[in-house]
C-alpha cells in the first residue's frame, strides 16, 4: 500500500478501516443505527479485505451482512451501495437476533432488499448469481428464502416438501440438494447453465433461460410479490456476477466470519 502521510494509507479511512466499511458505519450512523461492537467492525472490515483479496467484492452488486452485534437497521445496510438499496419491510420486518440475522414467521414477515433483478451491474445476462447464508434451515414445504419473480420456478431459494430443503434453479422443472443448516446457498448462471453450489462446492445442474431482466425486486423470506413467506433464519445475502469459479473461497471467507464471531 501506498503511503500519504500521518500513517494512512491509500484506500484507508482514519480509523484504520478501509474505505469501503468506513462508509457502511457512516452511511449507518447518518440513519441513526446502532454501530456493531468495536471488536465486530474490525472483523467485519477484515471480511470486506478478505473478500476483496479473494476477488471476490468486485464482482458484488449487493451484500447484506444481516448477523451482527448492531441493530436491524444496521444489519438491513448494502454493503457494496451504502446510500442506497436499503432493505426494509414487507410486509412485516422479520424477527432480528443478535449475530444471528432474520427469522421470519411464515406468514407476514419478510425484507424487500430494494434491488431490482434488472439494476445489477455484474448481476447481468448471461452471467449472474445470488445466494444466501441460512442459519437455520425451514423444514416447511415451500417456505421461501430469497426470490425476485412471482413463478415459484424462477429465480428462488425455498424448501420443498418433507425435511428436505432443495433449492428451484430452473424454469421448467426443479433440482435441488438437501439444504441444512447453516448451509451457503449459492446459485449461478454461467452463459445458458444455471448451477448450485451449496456450501462452496457444485450441487446440482439445471437451466435457466435469461433471469435478469425482470424488474421486481429481490425479496427474503417472500417469494417476490406473492404471498408465499417462509420461517427460515438468514445471516447473510448477496447479489452479484459469475462467482462460479471463487464458489469454493467465497463459502470458505463467510463460513470463517461466522466461525469467529
Amino acid at each position: 500500500m501506498i503511503s500519504i502521510g500521518l500513517g494512512l494509507t491509500i484506500g484507508e479511512s482514519a480509523g484504520g478501516f478501509s474505505a469501503e466499511y468506513a462508509a457502511i458505519l457512516a452511511n449507518g450512523t447518518s440513519r441513526g443505527a446502532t454501530l456493531p461492537s468495536g471488536s465486530q467492525q474490525a472483523k467485519q472490515n477484515q471480511l470486506i479485505v478478505d473478500l476483496k483479496t479473494a476477488g471476490i467484492w468486485d464482482k458484488l452488486d449487493a451484500f447484506y451482512m444481516l448477523a451482527c452485534d448492531g441493530n436491524s437497521a444496521f444489519a438491513l445496510i448494502n454493503w457494496k451501495n451504502p446510500s442506497a438499496n436499503y432493505g426494509t419491510a414487507a410486509n412485516i420486518l422479520p424477527t432480528f437476533t443478535t449475530n444471528g440475522g432474520f427469522t421470519g414467521n411464515a406468514s407476514n414477515q419478510a425484507i424487500n432488499l430494494n434491488f431490482p433483478a434488472n439494476s445489477g451491474t455484474n448481476f447481468a445476462s448471461p452471467n449472474a448469481s445470488f445466494g444466501s447464508f441460512i442459519g437455520t434451515a425451514s423444514t416447511t414445504s415451500g417456505s421461501m428464502v430469497m426470490a425476485a419473480h412471482t413463478d415459484y420456478n424462477k429465480i428462488r431459494i425455498s424448501t420443498s416438501a418433507g425435511n428436505l430443503q432443495p433449492c428451484h434453479i430452473v424454469s421448467n422443472g426443479t433440482d435441488g440438494a438437501v439444504i441444512g443448516n447453516n448451509s451457503f446457498v449459492h446459485i449461478n448462471r454461467n452463459g445458458t447453465n444455471a448451477r448450485l453450489f451449496l456450501n462452496g462446492n457444485q450441487a446440482n445442474n439445471g437451466y435457466y433461460g435469461t433471469f435478469t431482466v425482470d424488474t421486481l425486486n429481490f425479496y427474503l423470506l417472500r417469494n417476490a410479490q406473492a404471498s408465499n413467506f417462509g420461517n427460515s433464519q438468514i445471516k447473510m445475502a448477496f447479489i452479484g456476477g459469475d462467482l462460479a469459479a471463487l464458489a469454493s473461497s467465497f463459502y470458505g471467507t463467510i463460513n470463517t466470519y461466522f466461525n469467529n464471531l
